[in-house]
Parts: C-alpha cells; sequence; structure tokens
C-alpha cells in the first residue's frame, strides 16, 4: 500500500489528535471521580514513575496506567476498609497518597542504583 505524502503527514496529526481526545476524557472523568487537583496528580505521578523506570514512551504509557490502575484499585480497598479505629477513608486522595508513595520509593530507587 503506497501513501502519497500528504497522507504520512496526517498520520501524527490523527496520532496527536487521538492522544488529546483521550487526555480530555480523563480529565473529565477523573475529575468527577476525584477532584480536578487531585486529578491533576493522579495524571503526573504514575506517569513520572514510569518515566524513571523507563526509556521509551510505549513503556512509560504501559506501566504508568498500570501503577495508575494498581494505585486506584488498592486505594479503592483501603477506603472502603475502616482504619483500626473504625475512621474510612476517602477514595480520591488515598488513591492519590498511594501514586505519591509509589513515586517516592521509584526515585529512592534509582538514586540508588545510580
Amino acid at each position: 500500500l503506497h501513501l502519497s505524502k500528504a497522507a504520512k503527514a496526517l498520520r501524527p496529526v490523527r496520532k496527536a489528535l487521538a492522544l488529546n481526545i483521550l487526555s480530555a476524557l480523563t480529565v473529565v472523568i477523573l475529575s468527577q471521580l476525584v477532584g480536578l487537583i487531585l486529578c491533576m496528580a493522579l495524571l503526573v505521578l504514575p506517569v513520572a514513575s514510569a518515566a524513571l523506570c523507563c526509556r521509551k514512551i510505549s513503556g512509560i504509557m504501559i506501566l504508568g496506567g498500570a501503577i495508575c490502575a494498581l494505585c486506584g484499585f488498592l486505594g479503592l480497598i483501603i477506603s472502603y476498609n475502616p482504619l483500626p479505629n473504625g475512621i474510612f477513608l476517602a477514595p480520591g486522595p488515598t488513591i492519590v497518597e498511594l501514586a505519591g508513595i509509589v513515586f517516592i520509593v521509584v526515585k529512592l530507587c534509582t538514586l540508588k542504583r545510580k
């Protein structure tokens, strides 16, 4: 299949448009779920953690998504089970705190490697 130069030039534009649309949907959904500031933290922390471990963008995307999903799952489990004193934690901040802990642990591990 031979594509013209114009068709080849549109491929990155389509990818960028798809990425922008997915990012916008993510922000809208997360802002309803956890709030705007927590949404920004949840978008940045897993990707920053993954960027410390991976060099390729595909690896960063996969690992960042996995970290975000794991923190979300564990944060919901922690928040819906009461602490020993009977207090329940809010799910949004718990998820972001776990993502922050993951970032700190990864950062400390990468500092020890150097």
